[in-house]
């Protein structure tokens, strides 16, 4: 009986977790949170442990990812095919302008879900003059990044391109 005051605490909290999405709206979790999904999966993902766990090597999705991947998944924050358009018209060339970023910054443009995708992600981008590469991720699919950008100038061409393809949630990374 103790413990129910806590527990009401505790889901009062969670159900009032909110993120600020791209518009600047305070929103609660769900499918205009993808940005703040995806950052909480790369903290997550940053700070795993490395130790040496012979049942973790067995696992296709690590523990600690289970439930971030389910997250993104759920909220429709995955890229899919039908959604992509590598044949949009090229806009104004992605060119160093702006104040210079210090350190490096790229951009994760989203997550593809077939080798089809991820091979015309990182034919387009490269075409475009933004440099690409994939890294896949069990369980989610090829995440798709671009970069890195020394200015502000080509990350926000790079993050419009991604957007003119079709990616939803592209946004600034450090890494």
């Amino acid at each position: 009986m103790r413990r129910l005051p806590l527990l009401v605490i505790a889901l009062s909290t969670l159900a009032g977790c909110t993120a600020q999405d791209a518009t600047g709206a305070r929103t609660a979790w769900g499918r205009a949170d993808c940005v703040a999904l995806f950052q909480h999966f790369d903290m997550v993902e940053a700070t795993m442990s490395t130790a040496d766990d012979r049942r973790r090597d067995w696992m296709s999705v690590r523990s600690e990812l289970q439930q971030p991947i389910g997250w993104l998944r759920q909220n429709g924050c995955v890229t899919m095919s039908r959604q992509l358009n590598f044949a949009s018209p090229p806009g104004p060339p992605i060119a160093d302008s702006g104040r210079a970023l210090a350190p490096r910054v790229r951009v994760s443009a989203g997550v593809v879900t077939s080798m089809e995708d991820d091979a015309a992600a990182l034919a387009f981008f490269p075409a475009h003059g933004v440099p690409a590469y994939s890294i896949g991720v069990g369980g989610l699919g090829r995440r798709i990044f671009l970069g890195p950008f020394a200015t502000e100038g080509a990350l926000e061409g790079a993050t419009a391109l991604a957007r003119s393809a079709g990616f939803a949630y592209p946004y600034p990374m450090r890494f």
